[in-house]
Parts: structure tokens; sequence; C-alpha cells
């Protein structure tokens, strides 16, 4: 039997995904917006679920919808989203690193390469675990929950950061499917993000050109 290639296990893996402003949904897309829940770019149920992996999705469709939109100021928005993703995975990683470290030692007979490489882990974070001794290994891990929580004050900042931007410009999607059935009578809930661009554009074409006209 092959041995699998990363390649192939990736591609499974990304199988259940939306992966474009093609595909998405322009409903789901609000929806991720709103919650912040990336794991919603799942098509369906599944087994197997990676918040890193969602966000790694979720930041290609955003680099192909500012693309698409030509909007850098909502690619802008959205990068601090995914900033602060980015900072609750960091947090709960080191946090769920530390713990173990407190249940597994570099002496452990079993479990000591574990240890080993999530010491290792650790340092390139920033994070380092003195292994001197029992001692000064329990402090180092004391220690480094303690640098840990520095993140909770990052992660706040941002999240008020991005609430104040979400209040000055909240996204209705009924407004939006009313907007767009106005202009365009065939339109459906079901319509992509790329389509929603495609005629947003439009309407914004047609009325510059009615402007003009004037």
């Amino acid at each position: 039997m092959k041995s699998w290639t990363k390649q192939k296990i990736r591609y499974f893996l990304l199988l259940p995904y939306y992966k474009s402003c093609s595909t998405l949904p322009l409903q789901r897309f609000i929806e991720i917006v709103a919650t912040k829940n990336y794991n919603l770019l799942k098509k369906g149920k599944s087994i197997f679920t990676s918040d890193s992996l969602s966000l790694e999705v979720w930041s290609d469709i955003l680099l192909e919808y500012s693309e698409l939109d030509k909007n850098a100021e909502v690619a802008n928005n959205w990068d601090k989203v995914i900033a602060l993703r980015q900072l609750q995975n960091s947090y709960t990683t080191i946090k769920a690193m530390i713990r173990l470290l407190h249940i597994i030692t570099p002496s452990d007979a079993k479990h000591g390469n574990t240890a080993n490489q999530t010491i290792e882990e650790l340092k390139l974070m920033g994070y380092n675990i003195d292994t001197t001794n029992s001692e000064k290994y329990a402090e180092s891990l004391k220690k480094a929950d303690k640098k840990s929580n520095s993140l909770v004050t990052l992660i706040r900042m941002k999240n008020n950061e991005i609430k104040g931007e979400s209040e000055e410009s909240n996204i209705d999607f009924d407004q939006i499917i009313a907007m767009l059935q106005l202009h365009f009578h065939d339109i459906k809930e079901t319509i992509t993000v790329k389509r929603y661009i495609a005629c947003k554009n439009l309407i914004k074409s047609r009325s510059k050109e009615k402007s003009k006209a004037k």
C-alpha cells in the first residue's frame, strides 16, 4: 500500500470545504463574518475539524474577495479578524502545551520525546522551559503560564477594535439581497460571493453612468 504524501492528505482534508468565492454561498459568507466561526466553511458535517485549516481557507477566500472587489479597506478590516483568530489559536495552543508539560517531563521513559518536542516548540514561540532540575522546571512552567496571560490583553484589545468597526458598518444579509433583487430579479439567496461582487460592481457602474448623464 502506497504511503500517503502530505499533498494527498491535504487534498482529502480540504474536500469538505468551500475554497473560493465562486462556490461559497453569500449567506454562508456573511454568517462567517458575523460569527467568526470559520468552520462554517465546511459544506456539511465532518468528523475532522481543524481551526487552523479553516482559518487558512478563510484567509485565501478573503484575499480572493479583496482582489475581486478591489477594496483594500475591506481586506484590511478582515486582516484584523484573522489576526484576532491567530492570537486566540496561539493562546489556546500555548496553554495546552504548558498543561501537557505539567503531566509529562523530559525524564519520562515513555513520554520524554514528546515533552522535549513540546519544550522546543514553546521555545520557538518565545517560552523557555528550564530542564536543569525539577524545581527550575516547575518554576519555568509557572513563568511561561503567567507570560501567556499577556495574550489575553492583546485578544481583548483586538476584539474591541473589531467590534467598534463592526458597529460602524453592520452587514445585513436581508438588505443586501433586497438591493440585489431590486436590480436583478433572478437573484436568489443561494448566490455565491463571486456573483454578489459582480452584481454589486455592476450596480455601482450603472449608478456612475446615471450620474454622468444628469
